[in-house]
């Protein structure tokens, strides 16, 4: 594969990453230490008693991109609650200069546009289980044989059956019972559209955020992929082709713009947040209508203002936009389409539990 496109780390940026997660887990353990210290249950104990730092998904499995995020839990003491715990750690890494305080764009991996949980599309987690499942089929093939396979799989799948990487454990023996996925003695399991199961106990799906509309433009992105990734196989194409940015503005005849501003910071990210985490609520309420396709960006814009020839920044310092396209099928074109219910009981659910949040 081209390395300029920049798919993969190398053993330096790999080594610095190692190097992070040893300085974040001395935090961690004087994090505990403090705890403890303080409640007088502190007794000299080893490092490794205090608190332990594990990794897990695409990191875990050396299959990240170089801009992805590491996912790490944790392990401590019984006896410090996860109140203290994060409230200490808080304090913590607020201190630390080399704590990030704004996320980076994250580029290649959004270019398509179907890579962001919180707005009903894949998450890190869910991609390396579909890479996972690839793997497990075709255990001695080439990479780009897997990513092929892997591509063609789920653009040919029964979205009505869940991606198992291991089968299901329904009571496994470890002294206690705990909910799993099983959509026969669950109904909110029977909902899932796009089920990729977690393979430890409990089995949970890792994509329960995803709707109808979010499910058929992965699938769409999917089935492109499984045909660009052949025509490499075949030598017809190059992996840019794969990569090239999906035309979404282009794309589609109409666009709701919803629009987040504010003049601090603190107001502008509890205010960002929360209108990204609701996005998925409208777009299930415009999803009522059958008469349209819906696809929803999964990242947002900064704002500039068109005055005159050139172009400024907007009255408020802090501005982004989130976008929803949508086009009338074939069947409705030319029939009145209208959206304003939904948009207004969006609007003032907004309004409402937003305030009371920020009361």
């Amino acid at each position: 594969m081209d390395r300029s496109l920049r798919l993969y780390e190398s053993k330096n940026e790999i080594d610095h990453r190692e190097e992070l997660l040893k300085s974040l887990q001395s935090i961690l353990r004087e994090c505990v230490k403090k705890i403890l210290t303080a409640k007088n249950l502190y007794s000299n104990q080893e490092p490794e008693e205090l608190a332990s730092l594990y990794t897990f998904g695409s990191f875990r499995m050396m299959v990240h991109e170089p801009w992805a995020d590491i996912d790490t839990m944790c392990v401590g003491p019984g006896s410090v609650t996860r109140e203290e715990f994060f409230s200490v750690v808080s304090s913590a890494l607020q201190g630390e200069e080399t704590c990030a305080t704004d996320v980076n764009v994250i580029d290649t991996a959004y270019k398509r546009g179907i890579y962001k949980n919180v707005t009903g599309y894949l998450g890190g987690v869910n991609c390396a289980l579909l890479c996972c499942y690839a793997s497990l089929l075709y255990p001695n093939a080439t990479a780009s044989v897997v990513l092929y396979n892997c591509f063609r799989i789920f653009a040919e799948w029964d979205w009505q059956k869940p991606v198992l990487v291991r089968d299901v454990q329904l009571n496994p023996e470890l002294g206690h019972d705990k909910d799993v996925w099983n959509p026969k003695e669950n109904e909110r399991c029977q909902n899932d559209l796009f089920p990729i199961l977690t393979p430890c106990y409990p089995s949970q799906n890792s994509t329960y955020n995803v709707m109808a509309s979010t499910r058929d433009v992965m699938v769409a992105e999917f089935k492109r992929a499984r045909d660009v990734t052949l025509s490499i196989l075949k030598g017809e194409t190059t992996w840019a082709t794969l990569f090239k940015e999906f035309p979404f503005f282009t794309s589609y005849k109409y666009y709701i713009q919803i629009e987040v501003s504010a003049k601090t910071s603190e107001v502008f990210n509890n205010w960002y947040g929360f209108v990204e985490s609701q996005i998925r609520r409208y777009t299930r309420m415009i999803e009522g209508n059958k008469s349209i396709v819906i696809h929803v960006y999964p990242t947002s814009f900064d704002v500039v203002r068109e005055r005159g020839s050139s172009y400024v920044q907007p009255d408020s310092p802090l501005c982004k936009q989130f976008y929803i396209a949508f086009t009338p099928l074939e069947a409705a074109k030319g029939k009145p389409l209208d959206l304003s219910l939904a948009t207004r009981q969006f609007k003032n659910h907004l309004q409402r539990v937003g305030r009371r949040g920020a009361a």
